[in-house]
């Protein structure tokens, strides 16, 4: 029976420890904290109904977009369990003010500049420049050119500022100058010599599926991470917890696969505070199921996500009045005891009701770091897995766990 080792007991050694047990491998996974899962976590806060609902605090959805998500939860009998999101509007908090987000195209860019909620949000002097994109045409679009450069030059500053970078650090955790046209725009590259960049956006959503790109998990994310976790044990894989590997020597003497799927260095670092609140003023869900800000400078907010307004199946585990509500920051915040009425202001002021004076029924701070893209060394070996090496989101990680698995394992 080939043995192999996983270092990483993030989603991709989860995966990765699944795929090769069922294909017989005779498995060990490693995990340096004290829990799996990686940036998917939960914790456990009163429902005011008597007793507990798990809460994400870390990965909240998936994207749908080619169903690699929903075809690991298939194998894993969770298909029934896939849920949408409320379709409840986000809002956009910025310059122009608080106003619903716009119905853009793909990732912020707009299809149409002239629609009366583009308009709102970028201004004249923004649909003007934006109109520009129509009289040089589009051309062919380089992988390596990043969003931000692509969008400025084409629509603007004002849609790369006010529409695309609150929606891409929304979606993300990553500015718009940190991502690659390859990484999350990859039909720019198959569609030729285009008139404009919003005809190609245009073309985008029109061969995209319908529906929501993103869903959820009733009971929350964690539940792949708990069904995981089973089907390892059923399998007789090994789980050691708190258990680090040094760099450079991560596997041992007789493993014929070392999967080495650790965070990689970070590229950014995020804080998200969490808040549970009993607050009937929040019934009414006033700015649907978030607020994207639009950062033009000073310390402000990411985003704010109302988690029991997006996610209907938690409304419903929740007593009456009592809502989860989670604030994003950039970086790494040292003092949690000050985040939490931080992220109270916050709170209050971005969905325009008072909640500072509130004292929250609980509360989570997290910090959470995004990996820097890496081109892994080849090995037979060694298999690098995770988001350094195939992007964000657990869409990406997971097809990437399984395609790697299946062309080394066989």
């Amino acid at each position: 029976m080939p043995r192999a080792r996983v270092i990483g007991g993030g989603v991709a050694g989860l995966v990765a420890a699944r795929e090769l047990a069922e294909r017989g491998w005779q498995v060990t996974l490693h995990e340096a904290s004290d829990r799996l899962g990686g940036t998917i976590h939960a914790i456990a806060v009163p429902d005011g109904l008597g007793g507990e609902v798990l809460l994400d605090v870390g990965a909240e959805s998936f994207a749908t977009r080619q169903g690699t998500v929903a075809a690991l939860l298939d194998e894993l009998g969770l298909a029934s369990r896939i849920v949408a999101p409320s379709p409840r509007s986000a809002w956009l908090s910025g310059p122009a003010g608080d106003l619903p987000l716009p119905a853009t195209g793909v990732l912020g860019i707009p299809q149409s500049v002239l629609s009366r909620d583009v308009r709102r949000v970028i201004g004249l002097r923004g649909v003007l420049r934006a109109l520009g994109d129509a009289v040089v045409p589009l051309g062919e679009v380089s992988g390596d050119e990043t969003v931000d450069s692509l969008v400025r030059r084409r629509v603007g500053a004002r849609v790369a500022d006010r529409l695309v970078a609150p929606i891409a650090e929304g979606v993300y955790s990553r500015s718009p100058d940190q991502l690659r046209v390859r990484e999350v725009l990859p039909e720019l590259l198959t569609q030729g010599c285009t008139r404009s960049l919003r005809a190609a956006v245009r073309r985008i959503r029109e061969n995209r599926p319908a529906g929501a790109a993103v869903a959820g998990l009733d009971g929350g994310i964690i539940v792949l991470v708990q069904s995981l976790e089973a089907r390892l044990r059923e399998l007789g894989v090994q789980i050691r917890l708190e258990d680090a590997r040094e760099a450079g020597e991560p596997g041992e003497p007789g493993d014929d696969l070392v999967v080495d799927a650790r965070p990689g260095p970070a590229a950014s670092r995020t804080t998200v505070v969490t808040l549970v609140l009993d607050a009937p003023e929040l019934d009414a869900a006033p700015r649907g199921t978030g607020v994207l800000v639009t950062r033009s400078g000073g310390d402000v907010p990411r985003a704010l996500t109302h988690s029991s307004a997006k996610w209907p199946w938690l409304a419903a585990r929740l007593a009456p009045h009592r809502h989860a509500v989670r604030v994003s920051y950039d970086g790494h915040r040292a003092d949690d005891a000050a985040l939490r009425g931080r992220a109270l202001a916050d709170a209050s002021r971005l969905l325009g009701i008072d909640l500072a004076s509130r004292e929250p029924v609980a509360s989570h701070v997290a910090h959470w770091s995004q990996s820097e893209r890496v081109t892994p060394p080849d090995s037979d070996a060694v298999l690098r897995l995770g988001a350094a090496v195939a992007g964000s989101g657990l869409a990406r990680v997971i097809a990437h766990a399984r395609t790697a698995v299946a062309s080394r394992a066989g």
